[in-house]
Order: C-alpha cells, then structure tokens, then sequence
C-alpha cells in the first residue's frame, strides 16, 4: 500500500538570535553530532542545476532563476544514519537559511514515522532548532508538532500566528469515521482534479486513500482527542488531533465547509 500522508522534516531557526546561518554552519553543527554524516557538494550543485532546468522549461521569472543560479555552488546534499537506526538515512539540501523567511527540510529514505519522529528530534537538538513535521504540496496539507499544550490554546495560537483568527474547535468523538468521511469528501469535491490524482496516486479509490490515511495517522502516537477546526470561512475545514505529545493539524480546505460534520 502507498503512504497517503508522506510527512517529512521541518527545521525551523526562527527563535535563534541569528539572522542568517551559512551553509558550513550547519554542516559543521551536523558533522560534529554525527560524524559519520555524509556531505556531498557536487551532488547539492546538481540539485540546483536540475531545478534551473524544470524553471526554465516552465517559463519561470528571471528574478527566482537569478537566486538558483546564486545558490548553485552554495548547495550540498547531506545524509544523516541517526542512532539507533542505521540504513535509512536522513537526508536534505543544505545551502544557507535567513531564519525569518525559510528553514531547513529533511526526509527519509525509505519513510518510517517512528525513526522520522526520532530523526527531528534529534537533527533540531544538533542545530538547536525547533522542529516539526509536515506533508504538503503532493501531500495532504499535514502539520505535526510536538507538545502537550491545551488543545484550545494550542490552536488559538497557531491560527494567531499563521491566519490571524481564533477558531473554535469542536470535538469529534468518533474521530475516525469523521475524518476517513470529511478527507473523501475533500477528495471528491476538490476542483483542481490533476492535485488530486497526484495525491491518490496508487490508490484503487478514494475511500482506499483515506482509510491509508487513517492508519498513518494513528501510528503517529495514540489519539487522546480529535477535534473539527471551526474557523466559520466558507471554504475552511481542519481536523486537529491531540496525541498527548504531539499534535495533528490537517488542512481540507478549499471545499465548502462542514466535511468533518
């Protein structure tokens, strides 16, 4: 069965006093966490020159190409075997970050939520970075963080910070049925089809999706409580998910509200 919600990893530097921080620092703050990480400067340049190639042939603006090609000798590819596990290495594209505007991203080799989980730990507390994780463009706008705040608090402060509303969450006692209904619903009723097939790729249907999804989602940690997010936007539907030590955010929006009911 494909992952349904293939999470990866969100460095973030935004409560460091640090403006900027080079590419050789965070090299070098990875390096002396995990000595045996491998730091590949050719393979990020690659990387760079590739993603030069898919702008142009896109028609891309001048001023987004410029800051590719600036970062094209700035890039390195480094993977990361995070204790206990070795084999399934973490890995990421490293070229410098103004903390204000972007962080670092991580993924796995072959996906794994448990080592996934202990990856972000433990690449955050060597960068001393916050961490989270999260799926989005080919994957359902999932945002995972850990923490055991009130679940009203929680979200007043996220939507605060991103949105700038407070919503009001409404409990689900039988989470799953209501979040396996709301993502079909969201699947169905989703007018840009073509993001749509991406996202169900290797899925029979859309009810096979979501019962995925489920699955995933459980895996994370144990579900305390599930709630709808109620925003009252016309086209705004998020479920949260209180895990005790972690927290699930997961965006439907774009499709009349109400999905999650």
């Amino acid at each position: 069965m494909p992952v349904a919600i293939p999470l990866q990893i969100s460095l973030d530097a935004s409560q460091t006093e640090e403006r900027f921080i080079s590419a050789d620092d965070i090299l070098s703050r990875i390096t002396l966490a995990f000595p045996q990480a491998v730091v590949d400067w050719e393979r990020g340049k690659q990387r760079r020159l590739s993603r030069i190639e898919e702008l142009l042939s896109v028609g891309c603006p001048e001023v987004l190409l410029a800051n590719e090609r600036r970062l094209v000798d700035k890039t390195a590819f480094v993977g990361v075997d995070v204790p206990p596990w070795t084999g399934n290495s973490a890995f990421g594209y490293v070229s410098g970050i103004d903390v204000e505007l972007e962080g670092l991203g991580f993924e796995l080799e072959c996906y794994d939520i448990q080592l996934l989980k202990h990856s972000a730990h433990e690449l955050a507390n060597a960068l001393s970075f916050t961490y989270s994780l999260h799926g989005g463009g080919t994957a359902l706008d999932t945002h995972i963080f850990p923490g055991s705040l009130d679940g009203q608090r929680f979200v007043n402060e996220w939507y605060r910070q991103h949105f700038e509303t407070t919503p009001r969450l409404i409990e689900l006692p039988e989470w799953k049925s209501n979040v396996h209904r709301g993502i079909i619903r969201y699947l169905d009723q989703y007018k840009q089809r073509s993001v749509i097939d991406v996202l169900t790729t290797g899925f029979k249907s859309y009810a096979d999706f979501a019962t995925q999804a489920i699955v995933e989602l459980t895996a994370i940690s144990p579900i305390n409580t599930a709630y709808s997010v109620d925003t009252e936007a016309p086209f705004g539907n998020a479920a949260l998910l209180d895990h005790g030590d972690w927290y699930t955010h997961i965006s439907l929006s774009g499709v009349p509200r109400g999905i999650l009911a």
